[in-house]
C-alpha cells in the first residue's frame, strides 16, 4: 500500500514540465540517489503512470457498461491494480543501482508513517453494488 501511494504522488508524463520535475526531485530528495537512479526512476513512474491512467479508463468504462458491478469484479480490479505497483518496483529494481533500491525503500519505509488511509464506509447495502 505505501509504495502505490508513493507511486501515485511521484510519477509525471515523459514531457514533465520543470516544476514537475522540481517536485518530483523533492519528494525523492531525502533518499539522495545518484543522478542516474533519479533518471531511471522517473522514467518508470512515468510508464507507471500511464498504465495506470490507461487502468483508470478501463475502469471508467466498465463502470459506465455495468454500473452494478459485483465484489468479485472490485476484487479482480483492486487486483489489477495493486499489479500496476509491483510491476513498476519489479521494473525498478534492476534499472537502479542496489544502493539505491534500498535508499528507494527506505524513503517509502520512512514516508509510510506520514500516510493516512481513510476507509470507505460499508456500501454493501447501497443500490447499485452486488454481492
Amino acid at each position: 500500500m505505501a509504495f502505490r501511494l508513493f507511486y501515485r504522488i511521484l510519477n509525471q508524463p515523459l514531457n514533465a514540465t520543470p516544476e514537475q520535475i522540481d517536485r518530483q526531485r523533492a519528494i525523492v530528495g531525502p533518499a539522495k540517489l545518484s543522478d542516474e537512479d533519479l533518471n531511471q526512476l522517473f522514467l518508470v513512474m512515468a510508464d507507471y503512470g500511464e498504465k495506470l491512467n490507461a487502468f483508470r479508463h478501463d475502469l471508467v468504462l466498465a463502470r459506465s457498461a455495468s454500473p452494478d458491478m459485483s465484489e468479485e469484479t472490485v476484487q479482480r480490479l483492486t487486483l489489477q491494480q495493486d499489479n500496476l505497483v509491483s510491476n513498476a518496483t519489479q521494473d525498478l529494481t534492476p534499472k537502479l543501482s542496489a544502493e539505491g533500491m534500498a535508499r528507494l525503500r527506505n524513503l517509502v519505509m520512512f514516508e509510510r508513517r506520514n500516510m493516512k488511509i481513510f476507509l470507505t464506509p460499508d456500501m454493501s447495502d447501497e443500490p447499485g453494488v452486488k454481492k
